[in-house]
């Protein structure tokens, strides 16, 4: 992933969202706690090894979500905060028709979109890359919907893996 965000153009501060829970839970000895759900899509993602993100679906719009470069300050409101930066031309985002919801492929989730313990529709995004095998991302991703369905989901739609081709 390091290779993957100097190529983006990144400066060095930035790191993939599984660097940071690996370095937290270096630091830490433990993993963040936020809110269940959002600690268990953390813990999958230290599992694999993984950048794994979480979202309230009912907050995508159109339901629609897109992997894309990003056109020169589009407005994000980063997690957490009442800011709102600007993208830069060619970094790569994830975005739904409305806004971008995610900068720098996994780095910083939008704040709009964030999940939330009232929270009842769920969206999670697994990344991949050239370098990492698709059978890792659907290993992930089949135990994710069984600790869900243990927990009793009422329902998991079908999902996909995909790789992109950004490196």
């Amino acid at each position: 992933w390091r290779d993957i965000y100097k190529k983006m153009g990144c400066s060095p501060s930035k790191t993939s969202s599984i660097e940071g829970l690996y370095s937290y839970l270096s630091n830490k000895n433990t993993l963040p706690s936020i809110i269940p759900m959002v600690n268990l899509y953390n813990a999958i993602s230290c599992i694999y090894g993984l950048p794994m993100a979480g979202y309230d679906y009912d907050c995508i719009t159109n339901e629609e979500i897109t992997l894309r470069l990003a056109k020169k300050k589009e407005p994000f409101q980063p997690l957490g905060l009442k800011q709102i930066e600007k993208t830069k031309n060619g970094e790569v985002v994830y975005a739904d028709p409305e806004k971008v919801i995610c900068r720098y492929w996994n780095y910083r989730d939008c704040d709009q979109t964030k999940i939330q313990p009232t929270t009842t529709n769920f969206l999670f995004i697994l990344d991949g890359a050239p370098s990492i095998k698709t059978d890792l991302l659907d290993t992930a991703i089949e135990h994710l919907k069984n600790i869900l369905t243990n927990l009793g989901a009422a329902e998991i739609s079908s999902s996909i893996s995909l790789k992109s081709d950004f490196e």
